[in-house]
């Protein structure tokens, strides 16, 4: 896991960030197995779990389908199983039959946010844990098809900052624009997205941005949400495989989060110069 190269913020605006793996279905990792899985082996760290709707996560597509993210169709599939959320303070386990993944938040009664390396760790050890248990369990070995790893930013903005444009200056190049016709505009939404290369020229994935005007709180606060994730194919299927795609992953995140922000919001978020990890 490589940090060289990488921007370190004293106070940098993100609020979650989400490691997950998408992998193939396994027969019989149904409902209850997956309950059992979060009493076994994560009920201590996590002891709140919930049930939600499935999530069928979105598979890059390349060549003739290149610049779209499909849902995958299950013709011919099961049903499948149900979302459970597995949760305690600032961490939160996604466990499904075809996909697992770890965000960890600031909130409001655990304000302190988790560096990338501990987030990292964490993600690593369950999700061995799980790949252990489904073997263990029923046989078989979690295949992975698509890795993501997604920052998510509240970047609140000043009376000041919003007499640049309804994303107050944060973005270098997107900036929606009164004129002489035109007032402010009352939304605003941008997105965007940059392949990853692979080898022989072939992509491996794609960097997918979203910056939305938003309002927090009870105030009403201005602030910009600004969401970035890398998404792509593991070279192989162990768990070091999606590592290396997460850390790929990563990079591409922050430093794509410092080409696009401006210098004037750098600044306030604290970016030392003089450092190479975030």
């Amino acid at each position: 896991m490589s940090t060289e190269g990488l921007p370190d913020f004293e106070a940098p605006p993100v609020v979650e960030t989400v490691l997950a793996v998408r992998f193939r279905d396994v027969p019989g990792l149904d409902a209850p197995r997956l309950v059992k899985f979060w009493d076994d082996c994560l009920s201590t760290d996590l002891p709140v779990i919930e049930e939600r709707p499935p999530y069928d996560a979105p598979v890059e597509q390349f060549g003739q389908d290149s610049g779209t993210s499909a849902v995958a169709l299950r013709i011919g599939a099961s049903v499948p199983s149900p979302r459970f959320f597995c949760s305690s303070g600032n961490d939160l386990v996604q466990l499904q039959q075809d996909w697992f993944a770890y965000n960890w938040r600031k909130t409001p009664e655990n304000p302190d946010y988790t560096r990338y390396e501990k987030g990292r760790a964490k993600f690593e050890r369950w999700l061995t844990e799980f790949g252990f248990y489904v073997r263990e369990a029923l046989g078989a070995g979690l295949v992975p098809t698509q890795c993501e790893v997604t920052y998510i930013n509240h970047i609140p903005l000043t009376a000041e900052d919003l007499d640049g444009g309804p994303f107050g200056a944060i973005l270098r190049d997107v900036q929606p624009r009164y004129g002489a016709f035109l007032p402010s505009p009352e939304t605003s939404r941008h997105a965007s997205a940059y392949l990853i290369p692979g080898t022989e020229g072939s992509p491996m994935g794609r960097l997918h941005v979203a910056v939305d005007r938003a309002w927090a709180g009870e105030e009403r606060q201005p602030i910009v949400l600004l969401s970035l994730t890398a998404r792509g194919a593991p070279r192989g299927s162990e768990v070091s495989a999606v590592l290396e795609f997460l850390d790929l992953g990563r990079r591409w995140v922050v430093k794509g989060f410092l080409d696009m922000t401006t210098a004037a919001f750098h600044r306030r978020w604290g970016l030392h110069p003089d450092k190479e990890a975030t």
